[in-house]
């Protein structure tokens, strides 16, 4: 799949039984995935050195029969009466971007006569909007056009919808508003502080994995992630060893040993 300036490839299904904290993606297995994606797609002449970043996760799956032998493709609703246990019954997930629809499908299993309000009825998630979203995108680019790259406000806009002018009056806090043009080392910072105040970061991994896409698809430079580290320091009051450890666990978090 096409991604930014980048390519996602996969998925490949291993097996695995140890600690789900302890679960690594090993050499073999990333040259593994690299191979079958050459195999169908002999063009592209992909290397471990054009590896920048690994997904991993685990999806339920054992030997048990309403498991079966393979990794789970979609949640599954377990019924415990045919186990002489009435009225119990159990989900097994698989993976929180489908947790809406889950949980939607079973309490409509459950309580199969309970009337479901229209979408338009019901509140809007941060950074969505129910309409207009290309309205408010438009206005967003006039608005900002003449201070702020357009790939920035492009990818600014496809992670915090509607809070994407609350980043950048933070940005333009951070800049100077007699500065002119907003850079994106402001930005970032903004991002941070956004990440901190609105989104309960607590961690540095938080702000780079999670709450922004500074570390989505690749390392982020020595140099950004000690400003991180360092804004995050003063905010979250941590100690020097604290604001060491939490690089060392950023920087472990990126495949090395594929570039």
């Amino acid at each position: 799949i096409p991604w930014r300036d980048r390519s996602l490839i996969g998925t490949e299904w291993f097996r695995y039984e140890g600690h789900p904290d302890h679960l690594e993606i090993s050499r073999g297995q990333c040259l593994q995935l690299i191979e079958n994606f050459n195999r169908i797609y002999p063009h592209a002449q992909l290397s471990l050195a054009d590896v920048s970043f690994i997904y991993k996760g685990l999806v339920p799956g054992s030997g048990e029969d309403y498991f079966g032998t393979e990794p789970l493709s979609k949640f599954r609703m377990l019924d415990h009466s045919q186990h002489g246990i009435k009225g119990l019954t159990r989900i097994v997930g698989v993976e929180f971007g489908s947790a809406l629809h889950v949980a939607e499908a079973y309490l409509m299993r459950i309580f199969p006569r309970i009337k479901r309000r229209p979408l338009s009825d019901q509140g809007v998630v941060a950074g969505g909007l129910p309409i207009g979203l290309e309205d408010y995108r438009e206005g967003l680019f006039k608005r900002w056009k003449e201070r702020v790259a357009k790939a920035e406000l492009d990818r600014l806009f496809i992670n915090y919808g509607n809070e994407t002018e609350q980043v950048l009056v933070r940005a333009e806090n951070t800049n100077g508003r007699a500065t002119g043009r907003i850079d994106s080392r402001a930005i970032m910072f903004a991002e941070v502080r956004h990440a901190l105040s609105e989104e309960m970061a607590v961690k540095l991994s938080d702000v780079i994995m999670r709450r922004t896409d500074l570390g989505s698809h690749q390392r982020p430079s020595e140099i950004e992630l000690s400003d991180i580290a360092d804004q995050m320091a003063s905010v979250l009051q941590w100690s020097e060893h604290r604001c060491v450890s939490e690089l060392t666990e950023c920087r472990d978090r990126y495949p090395f040993m594929y570039n």
